[in-house]
């Protein structure tokens, strides 16, 4: 095993017991009564821009055009992704739902178990097939010319007709720039892939060569530019829809719900969206570029180039910050994941990088920082040989088919506040969390 990965701290999930979280879940009925219960009720929506999914369908009923746009979007023109879990039955439900804009229906839509969620994704990456292998260039010029500072505004938004539109808005004024952060990323990726006993492929910065991840880090740093990197969670945002006019534009709340398997004391099921991590990176000084580090549904554990926003409703909260020498470790640490995990999926024979039976986001950010968000997907089969993640894999919880710890669930909001959650029922749930907690203590 490599030392960084022997140096990684991982905080293992004590195994359940009669005292655990779950079990009082279940049996300590009194801490959801009498004073507990005030902190229980849902308060008002904070004042926010995006559109509940149920408010989108009730401006469009007047519109049979635009209407059916929606449900397009939503039941088609999403592409494989959705439709790997929108049965013929759930598709049919949401149709009946948009068109009487039903609240109870549309607003927590769709609830899922994590065991579906790992179905879903073998259906998507099945359909999608392997990655098809790339030669490595031997060399790799990295200069950063400065242009273009910003992406274009949308430039990654595509329209759908009827005033919807699916991607992402453009960022701009941020600090970074754009094109400098592609080729950053690209050639990241290069090092990253790069087989530490015969490296393919060299990048040359500055006049000089360099084979590893580390390497390029430590000479950008020499060079004058500063690194920080942030552990960051938000809601999974599957459906990137948004509503209105070019310019002003507002998103539209799409997320997949999760059941967690286990219930309050009044019975209600302990429900709440599906997270995201990913690693925000930021260069400043000599080189000027935001990227990401994330295992996306393409299949690859990748480093990529920032120029988008995020939805209100998904959140942003940081959990932790590295700089220095801390930041740098997390690089490299993420580098050889990305390559242990490629080998992984090209041993199995996994389709679409083994996204899915090898994890998601969640997983493989765990395996780079040991901060186990809620749910991840991997499949304990693939993870029992004596490989660098086999070890960390075992380290920490698999969820499909096992009931959370609550605090973890607690831990994944992508809010610091409970209270700027745009969900009331996930206010409601986080709430009952906090309470258990502060009585079990």
């Amino acid at each position: 095993m490599l030392p960084l990965f022997a140096a990684l701290a991982l905080t293992v999930s004590p195994a359940r017991s009669a005292s655990s979280p779950e079990s009082a879940w279940a049996v300590q009925s009194e801490f959801f009564d009498g004073g507990a219960a005030a902190v229980l009720s849902a308060s008002e929506t904070p004042r926010k821009a995006d559109l509940r999914l149920s408010q989108l369908a009730d401006l469009l009923r007047s519109d049979p055009a635009a209407l059916d746009s929606l449900i397009a979007a939503l039941t088609e023109r999403l592409g494989e992704r959705g439709q790997a879990w929108l049965t013929s039955e759930r598709k049919k439900a949401l149709e009946e739902a948009l068109r009487k804009a039903d609240v109870a229906a549309l607003d927590r839509f769709p609830v899922l178990t994590a065991a579906e969620l790992l179905a879903a994704a073998k259906v998507y990456t099945a359909r999608k097939g392997p990655i098809p292998p790339l030669t490595p260039p031997a060399s790799f010029d990295l200069a950063f010319p400065g242009t273009p500072v910003d992406p274009a505004p949308g430039a990654f938004l595509t329209p759908l007709g009827n005033g919807l539109y699916y991607g992402d808005r453009s960022s701009s004024g941020t600090g970074s720039v754009f094109g400098d952060a592609e080729r950053l990323a690209a050639a990241l990726n290069l090092l990253a892939d790069n087989d530490p006993s015969a490296p393919a492929t060299a990048v040359r910065y500055r006049g000089a060569d360099y084979r590893t991840v580390r390497g390029l880090v430590d000479a950008m740093v020499a060079a004058g530019a500063s690194i920080g990197v942030r552990d960051m969670g938000y809601y999974a945002n599957f459906g990137d829809l948004y509503f209105g006019l070019p310019g002003n534009l507002r998103g539209v709340e799409t997320p997949v719900y999760v059941d967690t398997g286990l219930k309050l004391s009044n019975g209600k099921r302990l429900i709440v969206p599906v997270a995201h991590s990913h690693l925000a990176i930021e260069w400043r000084g000599t080189v000027n570029a935001d990227l990401t580090f994330f295992f996306g549904i393409d299949g690859k554990a990748s480093f990529r180039a920032n120029g988008t926003l995020d939805q209100h409703w998904a959140g942003g909260r940081t959990i932790a910050s590295y700089l220095g020498a801390a930041a740098t470790d997390l690089l490299a640490r993420a580098a050889d994941v990305r390559r242990h995990l490629a080998a992984k999926a090209e041993a199995f024979k996994l389709p679409m990088g083994g996204y899915g039976p090898l994890g998601d986001c969640n997983d493989v950010h765990a395996f780079v920082t040991g901060r186990a968000a809620y749910p991840m997907m991997r499949e304990p089969r693939y993870f029992q040989g004596a490989g660098p993640l086999d070890g960390l894999s075992a380290s920490l919880p698999y969820d499909v088919g096992n009931p959370p710890d609550p605090r973890r669930v607690l831990q994944s909001r992508p809010f610091d506040s409970v209270d700027d959650v745009p969900f009331p029922e996930v206010r409601e749930v986080y709430r009952a969390i906090t309470a258990l907690s502060a009585a079990t203590r």
